[in-house]
């Protein structure tokens, strides 16, 4: 359910089980000691705030059963180096990845039509990004603060880019 383990600071491994089909919003926020997190194929949804400031997640790989990443859901997640995107991704929500400091590559699936606003805003070790064919619009203040950005292809598909982009 919601929060249903917001603020465990001892949590340290999850293994969701393979009956779970839903991740509800905010249930590991600011589980800073979380490392290791499996989600199995069978979620399709997971909420908005879901790992937001879980400070030493390395890694993480979502599952192609997921098709839309939610608000804040890696938001402030500093340790974060590794990130993998199922192919099925379609969005990605606001500020999803805000301040993932660590984060040094992002490929974004090219069924990705929409990107919301800050959504990889300060990702400071950020170098290079491949965005998807399919995006349309980046949006407000989407790679914002990314300082060590050397390079990005935007795609012809992409017919707005909104304030403050980059």
């Amino acid at each position: 359910g919601m929060c249903a383990f917001q603020g465990c600071e001892s949590l340290t491994d999850i293994n969701i089980p393979g009956r779970v089909t839903n991740i509800d919003s905010g249930a590991f926020t600011g589980c800073i000691n979380l490392i290791n997190v499996k989600i199995p194929k069978s979620v399709t949804s997971i909420g908005a705030c879901t790992f937001a400031g879980c400070s030493n997640l390395t890694s993480i790989k979502i599952p192609e059963s997921v098709n839309s990443i939610g608000r804040y859901i890696f938001s402030d997640c500093s340790s974060l180096t590794s990130l993998e995107m199922p192919k099925s991704l379609t969005s990605i929500g606001d500020y999803a990845f805000r301040d993932c400091s660590n984060l040094v590559n992002i490929k974004i699936p090219q069924n990705v039509s929409s990107m919301g606003k800050y959504t990889f805003s300060d990702c400071s070790s950020l170098t290079n990004i491949e965005l998807s064919e399919s995006l349309t619009s980046i949006g407000d203040s989407a790679f914002r603060n990314c300082s060590s950005l050397e390079s990005i292809k935007i795609p012809e598909s992409v017919n707005g880019i909104d304030e403050y982009a980059f």
